[in-house]
């Protein structure tokens, strides 16, 4: 009994700790996610398989760093990426951030401080988008919020109990969750009419899911004589307060859960 209930304690331990990065459903989160702030008739997936889409540019809120022009870029591309294996109806109809630049001219870098300072588009800057001439209908562009919380979720912990192997009422399995918490204000425009036609604001946390690093093991609980015998001849077993939270997902990563998250939004989204 002793000799076994030792194999059992190499074997718990070979188990250790589990990191990764995953979707986790979230209890008492919005069920169905938010709904768009405003949203105008004439955008619907119909009108953008028609007259196609622009991704514009990404900027964080006034009052936090700016991004450098790659990195504008880059986050258009990736919505843009993103927006195509979502709606597939829009291959050959979807323009990014040179396509628009370029239309923009020298334009281009006051438009995107403007709408950067003021929140949105209005007045001379709907003017100057109008002049622009887009092929593509609409304009998507996307401000990051300086929202960036860290929240560590309470344990989850099922017994080991079976009767196959009753040595294990001794320990049990316990899930360790972190998950970053960021929205993205994103706000889409009607290029040949110069007016908003949607402003919706997406968080990591929407439709009753979150994006999250993971940690799993077994630590010992401590029931019984032999069991704690046995777990005082070796400290490989992690007692509670051995398991912490593991570090939350990286900022990439977490933009990323968002940028497929603002893909699915897109009308006509096989995914929304």
């Amino acid at each position: 009994m002793f000799q076994n209930r030792h194999k059992l304690i190499r074997k718990l331990s070979g188990v250790g700790l589990v990191l990764s990065a995953c979707v986790i459903s979230a209890c008492g989160v919005r069920p169905d996610g938010p709904a768009p702030a405003y949203r105008h008739s004439s955008y619907t997936a119909e009108a953008l398989a028609k007259d196609g889409l622009a991704i514009g540019f990404v900027v964080r809120s006034h009052g936090s760093p700016a991004l450098k022009a790659y990195e504008r870029s880059n986050h258009a591309y990736d919505i843009a990426q993103n927006i195509l294996s979502a709606n597939p109806r829009l291959r050959g109809n979807l323009s990014g951030y040179r396509y628009v630049s370029q239309r923009m001219g020298k334009n281009f870098k006051s438009f995107v401080d403007r709408y950067r300072l003021e929140g949105g588009l209005s007045g001379s800057a709907l003017v100057d988008l109008k002049r622009a001439k887009l092929q593509r209908r609409f304009l998507l562009l996307a401000t990051i919020a300086p929202l960036d919380e860290i929240i560590e979720l309470p344990p989850e912990v099922e017994p080991m109990t079976g009767a196959a192997n009753p040595q294990t009422a001794d320990y049990e399995r316990v899930r360790l969750q972190t998950m970053r918490l960021n929205a993205v204000l994103v706000q889409v425009y009607d290029t040949w009419q110069g007016r908003k036609v949607l402003e919706q604001i997406v968080r990591s946390d929407d439709k009753n899911r979150m994006f999250a690093t993971e940690r799993s093991g077994v630590r010992y609980k401590g029931n019984s004589l032999i069991g704690a015998l046995a777990n005082s001849m070796s400290n490989r077993i992690a007692h509670t307060s051995d398991i912490r939270h593991p570090p939350p997902p990286n900022k990439r990563d977490a933009l990323n859960f968002l940028w497929r998250r603002i893909a699915q939004s897109v009308p006509g989204s096989l995914t929304s």
